[in-house]
């Protein structure tokens, strides 16, 4: 039985639409686009294809400098964040800061949309009309900027308290190389070590070799 689908060769356009498609938000979208038969519905929504077709094209081509130009959107990098949205639906749970980071990342590239899309909807009123529905998480991201690093680790200037506490204990680590230090060097005078430096390796502090013992110590 043939069906509207597979007049329509559907699944082959989706799959050609697909190759254009780098993230798996976009991805998953895509998944949920189904042919349908509603006259006014479908007015709208080529409407709206149309419009976004032109903006692609302007942003192309050289425009004056000005409130109002098309500029491209960028959508590419995107991360999946779908499991973390899910994980905070759990009373209880929480992210970890590389997850917090995605998070920002995509509600940054959010902001950036509808800021393009909102300037230019005199030309694209559609286009602007959709803009309105992304959320502003302008104040958040300006309160959050920078305090998580890309590779998920909170940065030091994120809280006072953090940044004092991370002085401390690196103040801390090197008086114990120190001291570690002051302590090999006086056994080496003695002719019981080979060396006297102190290294640190995965946060361990690491001692030289003791002379005839093949062994170094690790605290």
């Amino acid at each position: 039985m043939k069906t509207s689908a597979n007049v329509l060769e559907f699944e082959a356009l989706r799959q050609l639409l697909g190759r254009y498609i780098s993230s798996p938000l976009g991805r998953r979208e895509l998944e949920k686009i189904a042919p349908h038969a509603d006259g006014a519905r479908l007015a709208d929504d080529l409407a709206e294809a149309g419009e976004a077709v032109e903006y692609l094209r302007a942003a192309t081509r050289p425009q004056p400098a000005a409130r109002g130009a098309a500029i491209r959107i960028d959508f590419s990098g995107l991360p999946d964040v779908e499991p973390a949205v899910h994980k905070l639906r759990i009373e209880g749970a929480s992210l970890d800061p590389k997850e917090i980071f995605d998070l920002f990342l995509l509600l940054d590239r959010a902001a950036d949309a509808k800021s393009l899309l909102t300037a230019t909807a005199e030309r694209f009123p559609r286009l602007g009309r959709r803009a309105q529905t992304i959320g502003d998480f302008r104040t958040l991201l300006k309160d959050l900027e920078g305090k998580i690093l890309p590779d998920g680790t909170v940065a030091d200037h994120a809280s006072v308290a953090l940044g004092r506490l991370r002085r401390d204990i690196e103040r801390q680590k090197k008086a114990i190389q120190e001291s570690l230090e002051r302590f090999l060097r006086a056994h080496r005078e003695e002719g019981v070590l080979q060396e006297e430096f102190v290294t640190i390796r995965n946060e361990r502090f690491v001692v030289p070799i003791i002379a005839g013992s093949g062994a170094s110590w690790m605290a």
